[in-house]
């Protein structure tokens, strides 16, 4: 009966506590222990719960896969990898007005708290080349880093998606595919202004093609590895790590060669995003141990609230309070997995991961959204009505396939 109640408190405690500097991870796990002593479960019964949650397979995996994917985005980013991309890309494409949408969602592979701040002057050029307001360069260094989120494969988001709901990655990336590119179109017409003439650059483009493909070769191991061809996620994650540590060895002898890839795997993994992720799978096993979830849908039934209502508005007030689209997803995905008939939860996953996400976008705790109005000079405000319409129709899309 108090389940939802209890439920409330502890959400709320969580998004206090991560936006006080609590990482998210320590705050579910602490939460998920606060449930089980307020739900009944003496203190030894609630430990052995948690214990055993944390072992479960699924869990190890998970942390595991999202350790390994931010290593290698992070080996990618040392060894010069992303920045060779970034170059080919440029080289490649050449139009400021596709490298203004191209080259923040290139550099949102890197994920990374105010990963915004790394293609700003980048935008910032290139919006001079176009004409562009200081707003409008703004709102597109916010939009095109995130607006692809839920359809790159390589994202540590996406394990946890895949582990918690069950739904296949692939699955998850044809459904998140239509709404992306519908949103991609709204803010290339609202944001992306030409006030000045333009020529597309020249260079050697089939060279830039080669080098771009081998820059990107992890990432393709695991876009093709896990998300078409099905492997083992861990495995793969594997492979994807071993290829970014030996990018920049060619020429070298065997012993040089080892000794390159390992410099690059030396190097300390991102544990806070690792702890996030058994925060999130715990936190998920709890909810269904102390009974939350079969009560919060009875709250739902008694009191008649649409279950589409419900999946969109908990997200959305979870991505603005929080900040932080691996809080609202973390947080909001466990509940409605034991919510929603199987029939439709793949497409009620896509549809909760947009609404937290639109929130997240142009909450005033998004780090991306302050550094990046900081650095163009801009109001937090000014740069949300800008990005608005983009996230409207963002979520629409996502609802209709609520009714596919």
């Amino acid at each position: 009966m108090y389940g939802p109640i209890y439920l409330v408190i502890v959400l709320a405690a969580i998004v206090y506590g991560s936006r006080h500097g609590l990482p998210l991870g320590a705050g579910l796990l602490l939460g998920s222990l606060v449930l089980l002593l307020t739900m009944g479960f003496g203190v030894e019964a609630s430990l052995t719960v948690m214990v055993r949650a944390m072992r479960e397979p699924a869990t190890v995996s998970l942390v595991l896969v999202v350790l390994g994917i931010a290593h290698m985005g992070m080996v990618m980013s040392k060894s010069g990898a992303f920045t060779n991309l970034l170059d080919d890309a440029r080289a490649l494409i050449g139009r400021p007005t596709v490298l203004m949408t191209g080259i923040p969602a290139l550099l949102s592979m890197l994920t990374i708290p105010g990963g915004a701040i790394m293609s700003a002057s980048m935008v910032d050029e290139l919006g001079d080349e176009l004409g562009m307001t200081a707003v409008e360069k703004t709102t597109c260094n916010i939009l095109f880093r995130h607006l692809w989120y839920f359809v790159y494969m390589v994202h540590p988001m996406y394990a946890m998606i895949e582990t918690v709901s069950g739904v296949p990655l692939f699955r998850l990336f044809l459904l998140g595919l239509g709404p992306a590119v519908l949103a991609w179109v709204t803010a290339y017409k609202t944001c992306v202004r030409v006030t000045k003439s333009i020529q597309p650059s020249s260079g050697h483009r089939f060279l830039a093609a080669r080098r771009l493909i081998y820059s990107a070769l992890p990432i393709l191991v695991v876009a093709v590895g896990r998300g078409i061809l099905r492997f083992d996620f861990i495995s793969t994650v594997a492979v994807a790590l071993l290829v970014a540590s030996l990018y920049g060895a060619r020429g070298l002898d065997l012993n040089g060669v080892l000794r390159h890839a390992y410099g690059q795997l030396a190097k300390r993994p991102d544990f806070i995003l690792g702890l996030a992720s058994l925060g999130v799978m715990v936190f998920q096993i709890i909810l269904v141990e102390t009974g939350v979830t079969e009560s919060v849908a009875q709250v739902i039934t008694s009191y008649n609230i649409p279950l589409p209502l419900a999946a969109f508005l908990v997200p959305l007030a979870l991505g603005l309070t929080s900040g932080s689209t691996l809080a609202a997803v973390g947080m909001s995905l466990p509940l409605f997995v034991g919510l929603v008939p199987a029939a439709v939860l793949d497409r009620y996953v896509v549809f909760i991961y947009i609404s937290s996400l639109s929130a997240y976008v142009i909450s005033p705790l998004h780090l991306c959204l302050v550094l990046s109005c900081e650095f163009f000079g801009v109001d937090q405000l000014q740069v949300a009505r800008k990005a608005l319409p983009t996230l409207v129709v963002l979520v629409g899309a996502a609802a209709l396939l609520l009714l596919i």
